[in-house]
């Protein structure tokens, strides 16, 4: 080892700096400054898995035997406290309902490009969009379409739709794959789990971190760094971007540091003599694997660390013959060149075994993430946020509590003790008064007459002593004994106690469902849940920038890997599309990409939501697929306005039906009043003609009558005839009869004479 590096820290060479000695000696300098200097991170080790343990409701027992009970006692099982020792879970739930509300406060998140270009990109597109709508609005009376003009049906139909489309839908291409490539990566590294596991190390020690890297196959990976595993130079920044040197602790097989070693590292004697060593007691870790637990050669404790180093570096401009200038490493020859030395930050990393000499994989970082805005200024791949940081030290919810803890424990395994102590009820006995009690002259023995009273309740004893006096006294008394009133002490301590960590907590009866009361007002119910969430707000804001920092990070790493090519292994997830679309514009790892978070609506907010969609519905302004689209959105602003926008489209629908309705019953009315002077035309025509036809049919019938009547006189005078032709055929017949008669009359008689 060059011992010229140990006290160099910048001022070296860029060809000196590319040299492992002198890397070497820079994470030995940053690794003896920061183990001697800071009481963060993994110097708070031991402290940390103390506050962990009691946030999971398994606080070592140990520490109250050795306060409760003798020094003697304290550690074997022949203790005098009858007692269990088992942890009360008080402090364990409050982290949970913490932890669930934090979890619970999700977020989408959005990236827009920024830059200029994408900007004018926005204006043209929605330029496009407003001249296709009035153009659709002018021409729908002609009878021509949207679709004729060029809009889709999934296009806004207003332009209050486009103003809104604009704000929530629309999405250049750039950030659009950008963004379907950050979900991926997010998703397929199970980034919820590590987004979990964050929130812990928040709640209990105060500070998150997640780490980035490229693995061997060329995939990005998101990864969780514990709290006591970490490392990094000191700093009074609650989001550590003023870094230099960040580094973790992890476990590494032999097989492992073979994979991060050169051919000349592990055939050295160090990596010899590292193989042979055990495994380093200076890492605390409770969750060891079996397999290191079963043989400690086989895992080893790495440290590994990356740190910043300025450098100035030679760059060249070279005037082309088309005038054009081109920038690009130095080279060999002078010829039309110009020498630029700029300053840049430079990443290094690298490996050791703890408690060894043997460093391995130091090198300058190949994939150095740097932002398009700012090439010079390179960044690390650790991302940190301690809300509550001062003087490099963090200060977490699992400090506050472990005082309280501690207390409550204490008060408990005391009340314990004297429930398991009390005595049971008891008697006093006064024995002279019941010695020599003669009943009828018998003398009773005394455990008789004790067992008179035990089962009996009745009592015989003796009113005068033997010196003649009169006793005071009745010789037996009943004894309470119990616990009395030092248990009720201690349970005061344990309640007083839940208060004190409510209050620290920002938790109260309420929203910890401890005692609701049914009778509660809804608004004080609301403002009970606002007070625990404003009490935690710094823990989901410090969980949300840590997952901000770290998708600015892939963001870099997108771009990079869409400009090197290296961005086609996620071409079966991403799709042709989006591999064609990094193809084709690779200007991407150029743009400038702003990455946002929408925030989900809380339980009340959505509750709120939800009545004004029924009240909305019921009144008729929006139709149940609105509030099935509407419900779909996460954004409560989103949610707002579309409601708004919703509502007055309808309005708007149902003013244009009035309109219509209002027209058509005038077109009716008009039509109906012209169907009426028809009718009435019609019907004085028909009036007349049937008066004519009246006129017509009263005259045929006179006519008809008369010829009746006529024809009846000529019947009459027909009849009349008849009988009169029959009354003088009947005379004439009569006069011949009676002639007949009279002749033959006159016959007898001439005959008689």
């Amino acid at each position: 080892m060059n011992q010229s590096y140990i006290n160099d820290s910048h001022d070296v060479s860029f060809s000196d700096k590319k040299k492992k000695d002198w890397i070497v000696s820079q994470v030995r300098k940053f690794w003896d400054v920061y183990t001697s200097t800071s009481k963060a991170f993994y110097n708070d080790r031991y402290k940390a898995v103390e506050r962990t343990l009691h946030m999971l409701g398994r606080p070592d027992t140990n520490q109250f035997k050795k306060i409760l009970v003798p020094k003697e006692l304290a550690n074997g099982d022949a203790s005098q406290m009858r007692i269990d020792w088992s942890p009360l879970p008080i402090v364990s739930k409050v982290f949970k309902m913490i932890h669930s509300i934090v979890e619970k406060a999700g977020y989408d998140i959005d990236v827009q490009a920024i830059d200029p270009a994408a900007q004018d990109d926005k204006e043209m597109y929605y330029a496009d969009l407003q001249s296709k709508l009035i153009m659709a609005a002018e021409l729908a009376e002609a009878g021509v379409s949207p679709q004729e003009v060029g809009l889709s049906k999934e296009d806004p139909q207003t332009l209050e739709e486009a103003e809104l489309h604009m704000k929530f839908g629309y999405k250049h291409q750039a950030a659009y794959e950008c963004e379907s490539a950050l979900n991926l990566i997010l998703k397929d590294n199970k980034y919820d789990e590590i987004r979990s596991q964050v929130i812990d190390d928040l709640i209990t020690h105060g500070a998150g971190i997640v780490f980035d890297d490229i693995d061997f196959d060329g995939e990005i990976k998101p990864k969780y760094v514990r709290y006591e595993d970490f490392f990094c130079d000191p700093t009074n920044d609650p989001f550590h971007n003023d870094i230099t040197m960040a580094g973790h602790i992890e476990e590494m097989s032999i097989g492992q540091i073979k994979n991060f070693s050169s051919p000349e590292e592990f055939d050295s004697a160090e990596f010899d003599a590292m193989a042979q060593s055990g495994t380093s007691k200076k890492r605390y870790n409770h969750t060891r694997s079996e397999r290191a637990v079963q043989d400690n050669n086989v895992m080893k404790h790495v440290g590994v660390m990356q740190f910043v180093s300025h450098s100035e570096i030679p760059y060249e401009s070279i005037k082309k013959e088309d005038g054009k200038t081109v920038f690009g490493h130095k080279t060999r020859g002078n010829k039309n060149k110009k020498i630029i030395n700029a300053n840049y930050d430079l990443i290094y990393e690298c490996r050791w075994v703890l408690d060894t000499d043997y460093y391995f994989g130091a090198k300058l970082v190949s994939n150095m993430k740097r932002d398009a805005n700012d090439l010079k200024k390179g960044h690390l791949n650790y991302h940190v946020v301690a809300p509550k940081l001062y003087e490099n030290k963090t200060f977490a919810f699992g400090d506050q509590v472990i005082a309280i803890d501690k207390a409550l424990h204490i008060a408990w395994f005391k009340l314990q003790n004297v429930i398991a102590r009390a005595k049971p009820k008891g008697i006093l006995i006064e024995a002279n008064s019941m010695n020599d009690v003669t009943v009828g002259g018998q003398k009773v023995p005394f455990k008789d007459n004790l067992a008179m009273y035990a089962f009996s309740g009745n009592l015989m004893y003796r009113k005068v002593d033997d010196d003649g006096e009169v006793a005071g006294d009745i010789p037996i008394r009943e004894l309470d004994n119990g616990i009395k009133d030092e248990a009720d002490r201690y349970f005061g301590i344990i309640q007083q106690e839940m208060q004190l960590l409510r209050d620290i907590t920002g938790f109260n009866e309420i929203t910890d469902g401890s005692t609701p009361n049914a009778r509660m007002l809804k608004s004080v119910g609301q403002m009970a849940q606002q007070s625990t969430n404003n009490a935690i707000q710094y823990l989901m804001n410090a969980e949300q920038k840590v997952t901000e920092k770290l998708c600015r990070s892939l963001m870099m790493r997108i771009q990079d890997a869409a400009e090197d090519g290296t961005i086609m292994g996620y071409q079966k997830a991403l799709g042709s599309n989006s591999m064609e679309f990094f193809k084709l514009s690779k200007d991407v790892s150029f743009r400038n990409l702003g990455i946002y978070f929408n925030n989900h609506p809380d339980m009340y907010e959505k509750e709120l939501m939800v009545q004004r969609l029924e009240t909305a519905l019921q009144s008729g302004q929006i139709t149940l697929s609105d509030v099935i689209w509407i419900e779909g959105m996460t954004n409560i602003y989103q949610q707002k306005l579309y409601l708004d926008s919703r509502i007055k489209k309808n309005e708007e629908r149902k003013a244009m039906l009035e309109r219509q309705n209002m027209e058509v019953n005038a077109q009716t009315q008009q039509q109906s009043l012209q169907m009426s002077q028809q009718a009435d035309s019609q019907k004085m025509q028909m009036e007349h003609q049937s008066k004519m036809e009246q006129i017509n049919a009263q005259g045929q019938w006179k006519m008809q009558i008369e010829q009746l009547k006529m024809q009846g006189l000529n019947i009459q005078e027909q009849e009349k005839s008849r009988a009169r032709a029959y009354q003088t055929d009947k005379n004439a017949d009569a006069k011949i009869v009676s002639t007949e008669i009279s002749s033959k009359s006159k016959e007898t008689a001439v005959e008689e004479e």
